[in-house]
């Protein structure tokens, strides 16, 4: 009885130095959704998917129908392209923004809608007529971002 106590103090003792090496002192960055774009149907062979940005400048693309890509897929902004969004989410003044510009009697055009997740507020945009030229300028932008990327098919 005896040995096994000490058997039985000896693990208690070596045992907190088994988790304490495996311990890694570096920093573990989360990614975390930045800005979502999506593309509605038009009666004709407009572009419709899904994509999203991450903080860690990863991309994800959920196609539907005529977009670039035919399968989710996945890409990664460049360290420059991904500070360049974030200055211009900041400068596109978000919480601003109307949250809808729209006619309700226009039938056959596409809205980008837009999610800003990482702003002051968390704040959804449906763009389709009428739009700031700011704002158009930001949606080319990020469409120029999707047609440059290398998409690789999502496993």
């Amino acid at each position: 009885m005896k040995k096994f106590k000490n058997i039985a103090k000896a693990i208690l003792l070596v045992l907190p130095l088994f988790f304490t090496a495996c311990k890694s002192n570096k920093e573990v960055k989360v990614s975390e959704l930045l800005l979502t774009m999506k593309k509605t149907e038009c009666l004709g062979p407009c572009p419709i998917y899904t994509v999203n940005f991450y903080t860690d400048g990863k991309m994800s693309i959920t196609p539907k129908a005529n977009a670039i890509v035919k399968v989710p897929s996945t890409g990664k902004l460049s360290e420059s392209q991904l500070t360049d969004l974030e200055k211009k989410i900041e400068t596109l003044k978000v919480e601003d923004l109307e949250d809808k510009y729209d006619d309700k009697l226009l039938m056959d055009a596409p809205s980008t809608i837009l999610t800003f997740h990482k702003t002051s507020i968390k704040k959804e945009i449906k763009a389709r007529v009428r739009v700031p030229e700011n704002l158009k300028k930001f949606i080319k932008e990020l469409e120029t971002l999707v047609k440059t990327t290398n998409w690789k098919p999502a496993s």
